[in-house]
This record gives structure tokens, C-alpha cells and sequence, in this order.
């Protein structure tokens, strides 16, 4: 099933729980991060688990590339276009997230009870985990105070990819998995 995840087709609290995996960055502005939130948070009837690649770790995940992404969004958008990267150079193709713009956008979605923790390789947090809960309040959390800190245990399997393909081969293959129009259900 494909569709919009800013305005999924389903009644208010559906599923259990909703997964969303490295999507978020990738529905355009802020605004939008916080409709695709809240629509995640409509449909869930217990709560929603959100992975995003954390702005601050050294290297961007989409591009390859090194620091700069810690450049003002502005001026990373106008260096990845001047070197050939003009998908992720628009910010409806990529928007990175840091853990305080994604509690801000938590906050816009109107997801009461939450709590935002990372996934880390060698001390430095590469993802940032949201965890959204309808039934109670967590009991500690470095950005709700009180909110209760989640062990976790992730294994991440990437998409294989074709042998001898170039990035901008595998790119316009994969297109339609980092478009923010897309959901899967199994």
C-alpha cells in the first residue's frame, strides 16, 4: 500500500503501535515533520517509535559527506546543489533533525507523553529514537523531565545493493523508498 504519510487513509487510533525508520527527515519542512508526527500519533491507539539520522553526528548519512551538514540549513543546501547533490539539496528531499528540533516538533504534533533517546557508535549518537506513549507519562527522559529512559535493541538491515552501480544509479532506484509519499505495510 502507498500514500501520504501527512495524511494517511485510516481511522483515528488503527493500529497499536506505528514505526516510522529514517522518513522523517525526508517530508520537507518542519511544518510538514510535525503534520507526518501527527498523523502517526492519530492513527496509533498506543503509541509510535520515529527514527531519524541525528543532524550532529560528523558524518551525513544521505550524502557521504563529512561536517557539512552543520552548516546553517541555507548554506548546506546551496553546497550540496553547487557539487551535483540537488535531490538533497531541496528540503522537502531532506531536512535533518537535532534532538531539540525534534522535541519541538513532538511538542507541535501534540504528543503528549514522549521521549527521545539515540542509538550511538562509538559514544556519538548517529539515529535519534523518538518513543511516543498515549497511556501514561514517561518516568525520565533527557528532554521530558520525568520521562523514563528505554533500554533498546535495534538490528537495522540496509537494502542490498546492485554491485557496479553507481550512487546516482542506486539513488534513482531507491527514489521512491526516501519520498515521503510512500508507507509500507507487511
Amino acid at each position: 500500500m502507498r500514500g501520504d504519510g501527512r495524511a494517511l487513509p485510516f481511522k483515528d487510533n488503527s493500529f497499536d503501535y506505528i514505526h516510522s525508520s529514517a522518513v522523517l527527515e525526508h517530508v520537507g519542512s518542519r511544518d510538514m515533520q510535525a503534520r507526518f508526527l501527527a498523523e502517526l500519533w492519530r492513527v496509533a491507539r498506543k503509541g509510535i517509535f520515529v527514527t531519524t539520522p541525528n543532524r550532529w553526528f560528523p558524518v551525513e548519512f544521505h550524502t557521504a559527506l563529512p561536517l557539512l551538514h552543520w552548516l546553517p540549513p541555507r548554506l548546506f543546501r546551496c553546497v550540496l546543489y553547487w557539487i551535483g547533490h540537488d535531490f538533497f539539496a531541496r528540503e522537502e528531499n531532506l531536512n535533518l533533525l537535532s534532538a531539540g528540533s525534534l522535541a519541538q516538533i513532538a511538542d507541535r504534533a501534540g504528543i503528549k507523553y514522549y521521549a527521545i533517546d539515540a542509538v550511538s557508535l562509538f559514544g556519538w549518537p548517529t539515529n535519534l529514537l523518538l518513543f511516543g506513549n498515549k497511556s501514561r507519562a514517561f518516568s525520565s527522559s533527557p528532554h521530558r523531565p520525568g520521562a523514563l529512559s528505554l533500554p533498546v535493541f535495534l538490528c537495522c538491515q540496509e537494502k542490498p545493493r546492485r554491485s557496479g552501480a553507481s550512487q546516482t544509479e542506486i539513488l534513482k532506484e531507491n527514489q521512491s523508498s526516501i519520498d515521503h509519499s510512500r508507507f509500507w505495510f507487511r
